[in-house]
């Protein structure tokens, strides 16, 4: 939340004063839409509420330069239990996972979808890197939370509050249902090592990158049968055509950056 008199300075940052602040959102158990409804309301609220008050809320996922970005990790609960009595992974939990992590690249064009988003994967420990899976590594794409508000959930972390929720939650769905009907084996947890995650440590054949750039999230849906065959073609079509438009724009820009780096080398 940053003042709407002030302006940030081209750097991203600059002396403009921001509040950041944790905001757990709709912690009410429901149906995906019930919860897709709850986010799109909160943040329509957040808005009002700041300019009342002469700020800005924003949801942007990588706001400022040197700091953490904004994430919207969304808690998986399912209609079945995805533990057994021994508090490891059930056997349909297991299947609705691998799912998930086979279509992760995929799925990250519907959970970050605007090119600030790539600002914020990749940037540390914290973010998500790789389609693994894990109990506590931060930089895996999806954890088992042991008990989150009250029972164990699957937390899908690659989305940021810029996803339109109604498509990222169906797309997660259908992503899971694949693994469950495809029994798709799920791999072993990848837990990181002291001192931090190291994405250039893993095996590769245990897992995929996630995309670095809009594009390659985008060449990642369009080529995902799954998902594609979940959503409507003319839908799908204006999504991928809008956000490869925001793309090209992006990279037409020349930025303070370039003009300091490289005005006095070439």
């Amino acid at each position: 939340m940053r003042s709407k008199a002030s302006s940030p300075a081209a750097s991203g940052g600059g002396n403009v004063p921001y509040l950041k602040c944790r905001c757990d959102g709709w912690n009410e158990q429901g149906d995906a839409l019930e919860v897709a409804d709850g986010i799109v309301t909160l943040k329509t609220l957040a808005r009002h509420v700041a300019g009342k008050h002469d700020l800005q809320a924003t949801f942007m996922p990588r706001p400022l330069l040197g700091e953490a970005g904004s994430g919207m990790h969304v808690h998986q609960r399912l209609g079945w239990s995805l533990v057994d009595e021994d508090g490891q992974v059930s056997e349909q939990g297991r299947a609705f996972l691998a799912g998930q992590l086979a279509h992760g690249r995929a799925l990250t064009a519907l959970a970050a979808p605007t090119v600030n988003s790539y600002k914020r994967l990749h940037s540390g420990p914290e973010a998500p890197s790789s389609a693994v899976w894990a109990y506590v590594n931060r930089g895996a794409l999806v954890r088992l939370s042991p008990n989150h508000e009250g029972g164990p959930t699957f937390e899908f972390r690659a989305s940021d509050p810029s996803a339109n929720p109604y498509l990222l939650f169906a797309g997660l769905l259908a992503a899971g249902a694949d693994g469950m009907i495809s029994e798709l084996e799920l791999p072993p947890a990848f837990e990181e090592e002291l001192g931090g995650f190291d994405p250039a440590s893993m095996d590769s054949a245990r897992s995929e990158p996630l995309p670095r750039e809009l594009d390659d999230a985008l060449d990642a849906l369009l080529t995902d049968d799954v998902l594609v065959d979940t959503f409507d073609t003319q839908l799908l079509s204006r999504l991928v055509d809008g956000r490869r438009a925001e793309a090209s724009s992006y990279r037409a820009q020349v930025t303070s950056w370039e003009i300091e780096q490289y005005l006095d080398e070439a």
